[in-house]
């Protein structure tokens, strides 16, 4: 859920930025550049983040303590 909720926003502005930039081109070459875009903005900023402010919550035991 934490990540879909970072994901979305990213998605709607990618997609609306290529939609513009391409808005005569089929649909496949307009999901390209936007799908790549992505995936690279997930990999190398969004989800190195995500997992470094969520850690403490993802990370607990059963008993609260964070696990190493």
């Amino acid at each position: 859920m934490t990540t879909w909720l970072t994901v979305f926003p990213v998605l709607l502005l990618i997609s609306m930025m290529v939609r513009t930039v391409l808005k005569d081109a089929p649909l496949p070459l307009q999901l390209l550049p936007s799908s790549l875009l992505l995936t690279a903005t997930l990999q190398w900023i969004i989800l190195p983040r995500l997992q470094r402010y969520t850690r403490f919550w993802l990370l607990q035991d059963s008993s609260g303590r964070l696990q190493r």
